[in-house]
């Protein structure tokens, strides 16, 4: 298990607390702001009548409910565009522009992501954003497809409409608001050159037939819900989804557990950026089924076809 990061400037209270959640869970939260832990932990003891913040750090020790209570508490639901500006300044700057260096290198013509635990389509519909901007700055003629996946189908049934507040755009420059958005009374829709590069489906990563070959799998703030043996198997499956130097990229609060941590790089850390080890793709798989353009497409056109299917009918 990755160990607490000692670079946490929190109070000794707060940290206490949150080490009590690592040592159960295996969820890191000591890059959090303090002031929202804060609120957050006073919350759940004033729920408990609690005055002290050693009575409640022994609490979470022996209440295996609290400690879900205040995971709940602290991961309160809260999803924008570009949620996390700094991780998509980096894939924008790096990761996207070497993958599709790769692409251009290998001939292959597709980029394919998973967006896994996608809720309402904020995250698959920033990536299509950067990942478009990316390919119209390469001058290539490389094309992305986004499988956008959640257990709930009120948030799936949302995200397919595609239509947002402005509250949801605060991280989106006005010159990317126009070109990718159309004004709809007081709500922004998104441009169907978007829409089409997004396919979503209602999915459970846990039992579910996962989504295989894919370049980058976004799979943030969906562990925090999982025990530690759940994320260590459910990493396990989606490394075996990726391509050999495909990428995994976890919420900032969370880690590789397990066996899991031995299949990837660390290409950031801090972003929680991590690159599936060649190597350990060889064991598992021919090079050809990678390096055949035919092959990939046939497998695009297998996996994405309900997909595709879903979005026609959103759009007529």
């Amino acid at each position: 298990m990755a160990q607490f990061d000692g670079r946490c400037l929190l109070n000794s209270d707060i940290i206490e607390i949150l080490k009590v959640i690592h040592e159960r869970t295996g969820l890191d939260f000591s890059l959090y702001k303090e002031g929202t832990l804060n609120r957050r932990i006073v919350g759940r003891m004033r729920a408990l009548e609690l005055s002290k913040y050693s009575d409640y750090a022994e609490r979470l020790r022996t209440d295996p409910s609290e400690q879900s209570k205040l995971l709940d508490a602290i991961s309160i639901n809260v999803t924008e565009m570009f949620r996390n500006p700094e991780l998509f300044d980096e894939l924008e700057r790096v990761v996207f522009p070497n993958i599709i260096e790769e692409k251009l290198t290998k001939k292959h013509r597709m980029i394919r992501i998973w967006s896994c635990g996608c809720s309402t389509g904020q995250e698959p519909y920033s990536i299509a954003i950067a990942v478009s901007d990316c390919i119209e700055g390469s001058g290539s003629k490389i094309s992305c497809s986004i499988v956008a996946t959640d257990i709930d189908i009120s948030a799936i049934t949302k995200a397919r409409a595609g239509v947002f507040g402005f509250s949801d755009l605060k991280e989106i420059g006005r010159k990317r608001r126009d070109k990718y958005f159309i004004k709809s009374g007081d709500d922004f829709e998104v441009a169907p050159s978007i829409r089409k590069m997004v396919h979503f489906k209602r999915h459970d990563v846990v039992t579910d037939r996962p989504f295989r070959f894919n370049d980058i799998i976004f799979c943030r703030n969906t562990f925090i819900y999982f025990n530690k043996e759940l994320q260590e198997e459910t990493q396990l499956k989606l490394c075996e989804c990726l391509n050999p130097g495909g990428k995994l990229i976890l919420g900032m609060c969370e880690s590789l557990v397990g066996a899991a941590s031995g299949k990837f790089v660390a290409r950031n850390s801090a972003l929680r950026i991590y690159e599936r080890r060649v190597e350990d793709y060889s064991k598992s798989f021919v090079a050809s089924d990678v390096l055949s353009q035919e092959k990939i497409d046939s497998i695009i056109r297998e996996l994405n076809e309900e997909g595709y299917e879903e979005n026609s009918d959103r759009r007529r």
